[in-house]
């Protein structure tokens, strides 16, 4: 067996209890080479499973990984996929990350130039705004240094220009950012453990997805709920809301997806594809088709901030009366302001930079694709069109709307650290009230919470 294909199991000391649990193995990600820090060794040895307490599973063990479901994925959405040679990660490619860092520095004119371009954007000096935006497009560039990439895309930004996105370009730009870098794998497992904690003893699971698209968190869920220490649980519902109007043909396609995949794991999964839009949700939850005695979780995956606030209003009103039993909440720690979001971006292009070179396709596609959308809906936040709030204010509307925040278990902070072994060490876990984030350094990007009714 080829090591990235090594499937591994915990084996806990015999003083401790195992919590059912989502290992970083489930997502696809090889462990068996990652060093752990020495804080994190002490975190380790204190509060989860030894390190040499990693074994190889027995031939008979489920072979089944996430890494299937991406080639899955793959295949269904961009069966014209084609990957470059020259995205490998290096020592080369980390010096250039640093050297390019002391460069930003060093070059403070482009960055003022765009905050400068932003205001007389938003007061309407046209003359000036168009002046700006020409100058810094001839000094911003796509391929430039994490700098010059971070500028050139809010300028895009700034001139309301938009990328039409294919799906299987998606896909490609999905998986490139999935293994250089961990924000989803982070924001899935640390979420999916929440939820399997709460469904321990639950024998009907109902997940209800707000904003689903291509299914892959729930692959890592499923394998967990499979190898369950109480057996696997009588029935699964996955009720799947599609990201976006564009999206509803998507959620069709991952229901049968996941269905299939349930079908190898020896699980009876149904999947309820709910073609109603977030924004567009009223108080009747029929739409769910929930059925008695099932035990319903909520996922908000990256999806609120994307509402307005009155859209926001309605789900939280609408998920109160689902009585679930978790609901876990994913979001990025952004903002409205234009000058904090520009170097909350510059924070995320410069971790690309230290595993990708320059000119890597599937950089230049994550970026293109997954984060200059996001840059659009920044900046189209400014205008009072999207939702944005770090997590003290999700906290505050949480706690407001009568939601009370779930700590982060010990087992599930220990398995986010373990997971960020295979990734830069400038990656790290911070845990705040009970939330748990993953930072770039000391810039935290994205949080996971959870909460009851």
């Amino acid at each position: 067996m080829d090591q990235h294909c090594f499937f591994y199991q915990w084996s806990w000391p015999e003083d401790e209890v195992c919590p059912a649990g989502i290992r970083p193995c489930d997502l696809g990600v090889n462990i068996s080479s990652a060093k752990p820090s020495q804080d994190e060794s002490m975190l380790v040895s204190s509060s989860s499973p030894d390190i040499n307490c990693f074994r190889l599973a027995d031939e008979e063990s489920v072979e089944v990984k996430n890494e299937d479901w991406m080639q899955w994925l793959a295949k269904d959405l961009c069966d014209r996929e084609v990957w470059s040679n020259d995205c490998e990660s290096s020592e080369s490619s980390e010096m250039a990350g640093s050297a390019s860092s002391s460069e930003d520095l060093a070059r403070p004119d482009l960055v003022n130039l765009l905050f400068g371009c932003a205001k007389s954007v938003q007061s309407e000096e046209n003359e000036k705004a168009a002046k700006d935006l020409a100058e810094l497009r001839m000094l911003s560039s796509p391929l430039g240094d994490s700098t010059q990439r971070t500028v050139s895309y809010f300028v895009r930004g700034l001139s309301r220009d938009r990328e039409i996105m294919d799906p299987g370009e998606m896909a490609v730009a999905y998986r490139a950012l999935n293994e250089a870098c961990p924000y989803f794998n982070f924001a899935h497992l640390t979420a999916n453990q929440a939820i399997l904690e709460s469904m321990e003893n639950t024998d009907k699971i109902h997940i209800i997805d707000f904003g689903m698209r291509h299914g892959v968190q729930w692959a890592g869920l499923l394998q967990a709920l499979a190898s369950r220490p109480q057996g696997k649980p009588r029935s699964i519902k996955i009720s799947g809301l599609p990201f976006s109007s564009e999206a509803s043909s998507e959620v069709l396609a991952t229901g049968k997806r996941l269905t299939d995949f349930a079908s190898m794991l020896g699980l009876e999964l149904q999947f309820n594809p709910a073609f109603t839009l977030v924004e567009d949700l009223e108080e009747d939850y029929s739409v769910f088709k929930i059925e008695d005695e099932e035990c319903v979780a909520v996922n908000f995956m990256l999806s609120l901030s994307q509402l307005p606030e009155t859209a926001v209003v309605r789900a939280f009103k609408l998920v109160r009366s689902l009585k679930a039993k978790i609901i876990t909440l994913t979001e990025y720690e952004l903002s409205c302001g234009f000058e904090e979001a520009f170097h909350y971006f510059s924070a995320i292009f410069e971790s690309l930079e230290a595993k990708f070179s320059s000119n890597c396709v599937e950089r230049v596609k994550a970026e293109k694709l997954l984060f200059a959308e996001n840059i659009c809906r920044v900046i189209a936040g400014l205008r009072g069109n999207f939702c944005l709030r770090t997590t003290e204010k999700w906290r505050s509307t949480m706690e407001l709307d009568g939601f009370e925040c779930c700590n982060a278990s010990r087992y599930a902070v220990s398995q986010a650290k373990i997971l960020l072994w295979n990734y830069s060490d400038k990656f790290r876990v911070v845990e705040c009230r009970g939330c748990v984030s993953l930072a770039w350094q000391d810039r935290p990007l994205v949080t996971v919470s959870s909460w009851t009714c």
